[in-house]
């Protein structure tokens, strides 16, 4: 009985949309040799070594996006990690970057990433678009936004 409840405490869950990266009894998988991942409250697995804000964020300027993700040990997520995401789950259309912030930091003088495309299906023909799926934003817009960490 002990090892049943050790297996399933093992499961890792992804949030509201009720997707098991394990199947009940499988042992949890690792990148590269390492432990598996674990996230922060508030965070779920957004592939093997990545997590994510379960829940897109209030819009903000994107230096009060940096300060926000930075409070929480994290970062504005950037297009990187939507891209590992989409990669790795079946979340895409959950994670739309259209009008969003994309970190982790400003591209130039008063100028940082945000989203361009509408990701609305898993596996989307824009995720993989030749120019990709951002564009350059006003730092000070208004714009909701995810912060990321890596697994812990």
């Amino acid at each position: 009985m002990k090892s049943r409840i050790s297996r399933l405490a093992k499961l890792m869950s992804i949030g509201m949309f009720g997707v098991t990266l394990l199947s009940v009894g499988a042992e949890p998988a690792s990148a590269a040799g390492f432990p598996t991942a674990a996230c922060r409250v508030g965070y779920i697995q957004a592939g093997p070594r990545l997590c994510i804000n379960e829940f897109e964020q209030n819009a903000a300027q994107f230096d009060t996006a940096m300060r926000l993700c930075r409070n929480q040990r994290g970062y504005v997520a950037s297009y990187g990690d939507l891209f590992y995401l989409y990669a790795n789950t079946v979340l895409d259309a959950a994670f739309n970057p259209s009008g969003k912030w994309l970190g982790p930091d400003l591209v130039g003088d008063d100028v940082a990433l945000c989203g361009n495309r509408n990701i609305t299906a898993n596996g989307d023909a824009d995720i993989n678009s030749a120019e990709g799926f951002e564009t350059t934003c006003n730092k000070n817009d208004h714009r909701s936004y995810w912060c990321a960490h890596d697994d812990e």
